[in-house]
């Protein structure tokens, strides 16, 4: 019986063995480099406070910003200290006033890529790329409060619109 119970387990060691002894194979695969960016352009310049007020005006209401208008917004810059929300609140006040041309909810969402294609060409001037472009897609789709002005706010805050 001892016989037979040591056998058994130099064949069952040996089993083991041959299996654990196999081969591994290794599959060698190449990676080709590609640099990435955030976008297709590259923005380093920052717009100065004079130049982003007057171009998000321009973009906002389709012409050139009058001069007693951008006195009394820059005036604003210079009285406060936070700039971020001195931008932020000019920016809503542009797009709080009823003289805009923007495109209804419904007409925004009859042709969510026409819309799309539009907004990326007025404030970077360049197309969205594929992910930009499925990401708002999705956004516009899932949120039926979603306005065009809504849209046009975060474009015009946005870190890309502040470069050139």
């Amino acid at each position: 019986m001892k016989r037979k119970l040591i056998f058994a387990t130099i064949i069952l060691g040996l089993f083991v063995g041959l299996l654990a002894c196999s081969k591994e194979i290794q599959k060698i695969f190449e990676v080709q480099t590609q640099p990435v960016s955030l976008t297709n352009i590259n923005k380093t310049a920052l717009k100065k406070q004079i130049e982003y007020i007057s171009t998000a005006y321009s973009d906002v209401f389709g012409k050139a910003m009058p001069a007693d208008e951008l006195s009394i917004t820059l005036n604003c810059y210079a009285g406060l200290e936070d700039k971020d929300l001195v931008t932020d609140r000019i920016i809503r006040s542009y797009l709080n006033r009823g003289n805009l041309v923007l495109p209804a909810s419904t007409q925004l969402r009859k042709d969510i890529p026409a819309f799309i294609n539009a907004t990326y060409d007025k404030f970077y001037h360049r197309p969205p790329t594929e992910m930009e472009n499925y990401k708002m897609t999705e956004m516009i789709k899932a949120d039926t409060k979603i306005t065009a002005a809504n849209v046009y706010y975060s474009f015009l805050t946005s870190d890309e619109y502040k470069y050139h």
